[in-house]
């Protein structure tokens, strides 16, 4: 029971980490505050998952591994969280992530927002 509390706590904060760095948070619209923030949790989740997707693209053989074992935990824990229609929406984005086309530049900074994401969440137990 404690290491569920424990994960609940770690996605929902990694959920708020998103939604702070989000540009999507910052546009002002004339819909009720919990549609916003419904909107902009699962857009955070997209670009959650996106982001995992090319670190996953982007990684060797080892580090494939290991972001998709994060990748899998993530989504177990979205589904117990919120639900089986959250999880797909970050399932999705994880797919669309690690076929697009990526410049090889930009691959650091994906890995960097990923893996520091799941960091600030003790998520990572130190990999990378």
């Amino acid at each position: 029971m404690a290491n569920f509390l424990r994960h609940k706590m770690l996605v929902a904060g990694l959920a708020a980490v998103l939604l702070a760095s989000s540009p999507v948070w910052a546009q002002a619209t004339d819909e009720p505050a919990e549609e916003q923030t419904e909107e902009a949790f699962d857009e955070a989740l997209n670009q959650f998952g996106y982001a995992a997707g090319v670190t996953h693209q982007c990684s060797d053989a080892d580090a494939k591994a290991q972001t998709l074992y994060r990748v899998q935990q993530v989504f177990n824990r979205l589904t117990q969280l919120f639900g089986s229609d959250r999880a797909f929406y970050f399932a999705a984005a994880f797919g669309a992530g690690s076929v697009d086309k990526i410049e090889e530049g930009s691959c650091d900074s994906y890995k960097r927002a990923f893996w520091d994401a799941l960091k600030a969440r003790n998520l990572a137990d130190g990999e990378r």
